[in-house]
C-alpha cells in the first residue's frame, strides 16, 4: 500500500440545499495530488428542493436513489457506482478538513497482509451559526459532547456516521456495504467491522459538522435520545420502531418550536 489510492467520496443527501455545497467544496477544494484521484458522489434520496442543481453546480456526480429510502440504500448506490480504490462516507452537513487526503492514507496504511481497517475523523461540532441562536452555555455543552465522542472512538473503537467513516473497497465487500435499515446503519456497520477483527482508528484531523440536530431538539434531550436508541437497538428493538421514536421525537419538538415562535 505504497502508493495513495483513488479515493471516492460518497454524500448522500435530502433537501439539503443551504448545506450540499460546503460539503462538495470541501471535498474539492483540497490540494491536487498526482497520486491521488477524487471523485464526489452525491445521492439524492427525492429532494424537492435545490439540493440536485447544486450538487452538479459545485462539481458533484449526482445520483438518484429513489426506489429504497433510506441513508444506507444512498451509500450502498453511490459505493457500487463510484470507482475509488477507498470510500469515504460524508454526511451532507458536514466538512472535510483540508489534509483528509494525506489523513486517510496515513490511517489506512498498513504493511500486514489482509489487514483491513475503518477510518473515522475526530468530530468537531461547529456552533458558529448565527441561525442556531445558541447561547455560551450550549456552546460549552456541544464542546463537551465533542470531546467525549472523541474519546470513546479513540478507547471504545466505536465511531458514528457523522464522522466521516472511509474504509477500502476490498473491506465494505467483506462487510457487504452498509445494512440497509432505516436507522443507525453506521453503528452496525462499525458493529460488523469490529466482528470480522477490522481495525476501528482514528485520524488525527477533525471532520466538522452542523450543530443544528442538536439545536432542534435541544442538547441534552439529543444526547440522551441518541443512547437510548442506540441501547434499545442492543435489546433487539425493530429498526422501524426506533425510527418511529427519533422521527416522533423530532416532530414533537418542532410543532412546540413553532407554537413558541407564534406565541412570541
Amino acid at each position: 500500500m505504497g502508493n495513495k489510492p483513488s479515493i471516492s467520496i460518497i454524500i448522500p443527501a435530502l433537501n439539503e440545499e443551504s448545506q450540499i455545497c460546503k460539503s462538495v467544496e470541501s471535498a474539492l477544494t483540497t490540494p491536487k495530488q498526482k497520486t491521488s484521484i477524487v471523485e464526489v458522489i452525491v445521492v439524492d434520496g427525492g429532494s424537492t428542493d435545490g439540493t440536485v442543481k447544486n450538487a452538479r453546480k459545485c462539481g458533484a456526480r449526482v445520483l438518484h436513489q429513489n426506489t429504497v429510502r433510506g441513508r444506507a440504500a444512498q451509500m450502498n448506490l453511490g459505493a457500487s457506482q463510484s470507482h475509488g480504490d477507498v470510500f469515504l462516507f460524508l454526511h451532507a452537513d458536514s466538512q472535510l478538513p483540508s489534509d483528509y487526503l494525506s489523513q486517510v492514507h496515513q490511517t489506512l496504511s498498513t504493511s500486514v497482509p489482509n489487514h483491513h481497517i475503518l477510518g473515522a475523523f475526530r468530530l468537531s461540532i461547529d456552533s458558529s451559526d448565527p441561525q442556531l441562536q445558541l447561547n455560551p452555555i450550549q456552546i460549552q455543552l456541544l464542546k463537551l459532547i465533542q470531546f467525549g465522542s472523541n474519546c470513546r472512538t479513540r478507547f471504545s473503537k466505536m465511531a458514528y456516521g457523522d464522522q466521516a467513516l472511509f474504509l477500502h473497497r476490498t473491506t465494505f465487500r467483506l462487510l457487504n456495504g452498509f445494512p440497509e435499515i432505516p436507522l443507525l446503519e453506521d453503528v452496525r456497520l462499525v458493529r460488523n467491522a469490529r466482528r470480522h477483527g477490522v481495525e476501528i482508528s482514528l485520524a488525527n484531523s477533525f471532520v466538522t459538522t452542523s450543530a443544528r440536530r442538536w439545536n432542534t431538539l435541544g442538547i441534552i434531550q439529543t444526547t440522551i435520545l441518541n443512547q437510548v436508541i442506540i441501547l434499545a437497538d442492543l435489546l433487539r428493538i425493530p429498526p422501524n420502531t426506533l425510527r418511529n421514536w427519533y422521527r416522533g421525537a423530532y416532530k414533537r419538538a418542532l410543532i412546540k418550536r413553532e407554537k413558541h415562535r407564534f406565541k412570541n
